[in-house]
């Protein structure tokens, strides 16, 4: 029986970068698109210092997590998987 997508739980994302230089995350993520990945910058506040993440998704589907993980490994990223209320 196949499994349903849980909405109560939050979305998961792959992050492909964090950076302090917006610069550096536009760069990832141009490096993503002739990949034919699709990410986004998505910049945040941590422990008073902005930082600017690549991310991929949201997924609800493990298999489609699991997807991106694999692709963005085979470029060479090291992605984490990033879950999100």
């Amino acid at each position: 029986e196949p499994k349903q997508p849980s909405t109560a739980a939050g979305a998961n994302y792959v992050q492909a970068g964090a950076f302090k230089v917006l610069s550096d995350a536009e760069a990832l993520k141009a490096r993503l698109a002739l990949l034919g990945l699709e990410s986004r910058v998505v910049k945040s506040e941590s422990g008073g210092a902005l930082m600017y993440r690549v991310r991929m998704g949201p997924f609800n589907r493990s298999e489609d997590v699991n997807r991106a993980r694999n692709r963005l490994i085979e470029a060479g990223v090291d992605p984490v998987v990033v879950k999100q209320p």
